[in-house]
C-alpha cells in the first residue's frame, strides 16, 4: 500500500480489526487424545495393580539371578500374570517416550502432534512384531523348550521393571522441576541399562549350553537386529 493511502486528511487510518495474536504452541498435556490415553493407562494400571504386586518379587528375583527367568517359566500362573503386566506396560512406556521425546525421527514432522502418542505405540508394536518374526525364524535346535521360552520372554521381565522405574523416576524428578532434557537423558540411561541387562541375562542362559559365538550370533538376530532397525528408523528417516 502506498504511504499516501495510509493518511487521509492528515490522519493516520488504522484497521479496526485487532491484529491476531500468535497462537501459543500447545503442550503435550493440552491434547485431548493424550489426556484420554493417560487416563486409560492409569485405569488399566489400577485394574492390574493387584497382580503386579504379586508379580513384583518374582521380577526382582529375575533381576538379581541369571537362572530365575528359566524357573519363572515353569509357573504357569506367574507367566500369565507376567505377560498381562507386560501388555499393560506398553501404553505407559510409549506415553513417557512420546512425552519426553525419546523417539523423534525426522519423519515425525509429518505426523500431527495430537497423533504423536498413538504413532509411538504403533512403532513400538512394529518393533515387537519384528522381534517375534526374528524369534520364529532364528531357532537353536538343542535349546530346550523352557530355556527357549525364557530367552524369548525374559526381556518382558525387564521391560515391566523398566516401565515402573521410568514412572518412578519421572515422579521423583518432577519434585525438582528439571528440564525435559534432563529427564530425557535419565530415561535414555535407564532404558540402555535394562536393555543391556536383558541381553546379559539371556546370554547367561544360552551360555550354559552353547558356545560364546553361537550365543552372540543368536542374540544379534533375536535382540540386536530389531533394536538396530528401530534405531535406524529413528536416525535415518
Amino acid at each position: 500500500m502506498p504511504p499516501s493511502d495510509i493518511f487521509i486528511q492528515g490522519k493516520l487510518e488504522m484497521s479496526a480489526v485487532p491484529v491476531q495474536e500468535a497462537a501459543q504452541a500447545m503442550l503435550w498435556d493440552d491434547f485431548l487424545l493424550n489426556r484420554v490415553l493417560v487416563v486409560a493407562a492409569v485405569l488399566i494400571g489400577i485394574a492390574g495393580l493387584r497382580d503386579l504386586l504379586r508379580l513384583l518379587p518374582e521380577l526382582l528375583y529375575c533381576f538379581s539371578r541369571p537362572r530365575a527367568s528359566v524357573s519363572l517359566e515353569y509357573n504357569t500362573s506367574v507367566v500369565r500374570m507376567r505377560n498381562t503386566a507386560a501388555l499393560i506396560s506398553i501404553l505407559p512406556f510409549c506415553l513417557l517416550a512420546d512425552r519426553f521425546g525419546l523417539f523423534r525421527p525426522e519423519l515425525w514432522s509429518a505426523v500431527p502432534e495430537e497423533w504423536s502418542a498413538p504413532a509411538t505405540v504403533g512403532v513400538f508394536l512394529a518393533y515387537l512384531l519384528l522381534r517375534t518374526v526374528c524369534s520364529a525364524l532364528i531357532r537353536l535346535p538343542r535349546l530346550s523348550g523352557t530355556a527357549a521360552d525364557a530367552v524369548r520372554r525374559s526381556p518382558w521381565n525387564y521391560f515391566i521393571l523398566l516401565t515402573l522405574l521410568m514412572l518412578l523416576t519421572v515422579g521423583l524428578l518432577y519434585i525438582f522441576r528439571p528440564s525435559d532434557t534432563v529427564v530425557r537423558i535419565t530415561l535414555y540411561a535407564e532404558t540402555a541399562l535394562f536393555f543391556l541387562l536383558s541381553l546379559l541375562r539371556s546370554g547367561q542362559i544360552l551360555a550354559s549350553g552353547f558356545s560364546g559365538l553361537t550365543t552372540i550370533l543368536y542374540l544379534c538376530g533375536l535382540e540386536l537386529l530389531p533394536a538396530a532397525a528401530l534405531a535406524a528408523y529413528a536416525v535415518f528417516l
